[in-house]
């Protein structure tokens, strides 16, 4: 009995030896993998991405000036041309000031004049300086009246008592007269400093009275330039005042219209300016890169059932992106790019081959669709899919997507050498969603592994195709 036993343990022992060997040499234990071979052929990439029409260029209109608004002229979607009010601003007080500054000048030049006069008649700068001195009192006396009169109509004008002109005239009168105070008082002032200074120096009466002279026309004559520049650019702010459209086009917004005031550097206004039409677009950055001006795009444009398939050209592309939301909640960042839109492609239904028809160019008016301001009347911010091409290449290497990945910053595929996966790193030209392009690290007809993500493939595991 103990002889059969032991023959039986020696027999399945041998069984089972004999059945390790047979499996080695037959390729038990080995991972199978499918392999394909390294080709070249002709690859292409693109992104399609939503997009709208625009029918020009956007004119903002920045306010130059603040007041209150007093008459909006247009209204949105409206036609305007170059030179057609859009808006006014009220420009009461800026003409006040302008009056200030012309009553100012006026009292700049008398003085001028008079000391013109004064020294043609021969007065001793000491003589000069006393009548300085007495325009000097005469002033305070006229704004001490001026003053009274003002604060009476200050109280009249809030009791209603007064009329709003009656009391703005009280109010310059007595503005003029203090600047008038300041004016007579810094003259008289600087001129007693300066004559003081003069007879210092030892000089005769005679070069005293030539200097004396020459230097307060000189100050005087920069006081009435100062106040010709203020009066230039108030004149300006009050031309202004009266907003017109600088360019032909539609209004496209228009936020002054729910304004009361408006201040300096606040956009009040956009006119969409009818010239060649554009395609605008927001592309995510990762895509930017591949994006070039001058590039060409396919825009598809689909109406009741049917698509028209034109033609654009990347015209700006910008420079800063605008942070968004994707569709899953997650932030993401686009760019903005235009446009520029002529030439057609042959238009098909919905779901045909309409976007791989031949160009017909931008000229093509006889085939009735060539993108025109005139067609595309009615259609301003109509969505369209516009399709970039990013990458296009013939006879170029390729291997499948699936059979490549990454390591450390680099990139590699499993090779098959003498039965076994090999980690064998390439150099990447251009990716797809199907294709990656490689430019060195294989050759052609080079077997890899077809998917490399599996788990069971590594580098220098055993594997049978």
């Amino acid at each position: 009995m103990k002889k059969k036993v032991i023959l039986i343990a020696v027999g399945m022992a041998v069984v089972l030896v004999g059945g390790t060997i047979y499996g080695c040499a037959s390729g038990f234990g080995a991972v199978k993998v499918r392999t394909v071979s390294a080709e070249r052929k002709s690859v292409s990439d693109s992104y399609t991405e939503d997009g709208s029409i625009s029918l020009g260029d956007s004119c903002k209109i920045i306010s130059e000036v603040s007041g209150p608004v007093e008459e909006v002229v247009v209204s949105k979607n409206q036609p305007v041309k170059k030179g057609d009010v859009l808006y006014r601003i009220g420009t009461e007080d800026y003409s006040y000031e302008l009056e200030t500054l012309k009553a100012e000048l006026s009292g700049y030049e008398a003085r001028l004049e008079k000391a013109k006069v004064g020294n043609v008649m021969t007065l001793s700068p000491e003589e000069y300086l006393e009548d300085l001195r007495k325009q000097k009192e005469s002033a305070e006396a006229a704004l001490s009246a001026a003053a009274s009169t003002y604060t009476a109509y200050s109280s009249l004008f809030s009791t209603g008592d007064v009329s709003k002109t009656d009391y703005d005239r009280a109010r310059a009168e007595y503005e003029n007269a203090e600047s008038e105070v300041q004016s007579a008082g810094s003259r008289y002032i600087e001129a007693s400093r300066y004559l003081g200074q003069l007879e210092k120096e030892g000089m005769s009466k005679a070069d005293i009275r030539k200097v004396f002279y020459e230097s307060d026309s000189d100050a005087m004559e920069a006081s009435i330039n100062s106040a010709k520049a203020q009066i230039d650019k108030l004149s300006s702010k009050i031309d202004k005042c009266t907003v017109k459209a600088q360019e032909d086009g539609i209004v496209s917004e228009l936020p002054v219209k729910n304004m009361t005031l408006v201040s300096a550097g606040q956009e009040t206004a956009e006119i969409k300016t009818q010239s060649s039409p554009k395609v605008e677009s927001d592309v995510l950055t990762s895509i930017v890169p591949y994006l070039h001006i001058g590039d060409g795009v396919d825009i598809k444009l689909s109406l009741r059932g049917k698509d028209e398939v034109y033609k654009g050209v990347i015209s700006e592309i910008y420079d800063y992106a605008d942070k968004g939301t994707s569709a899953l909640g997650t932030d993401e960042y686009r760019v903005h790019v235009v446009m520029e839109l002529g030439g057609t492609k042959g238009g098909s239904d919905t779901g045909g081959a309409g976007s791989t028809g031949q160009w017909t160019g931008a000229d093509n008016a006889s085939s009735g669709q060539n993108l025109s301001g005139e067609k595309l009347k009615g259609r301003e911010g109509y969505g369209v899919n516009v399709t970039f091409p990013l990458y296009e290449a013939q006879d170029v290497l390729t291997v499948p997507a699936s059979s490549v990945f990454d390591s450390g910053d680099r990139d590699y595929v499993y090779t098959i050498n003498d039965g076994k996966a090999v980690k064998t790193e390439i150099a990447v030209e251009y990716r797809t969603a199907s294709d990656v392009v490689v430019k060195s690290g294989i050759a052609v007809g080079e077997k890899v592994i077809e998917r490399a993500d599996d788990e069971e493939i590594y580098d220098g595991v055993r594997v049978k195709g």
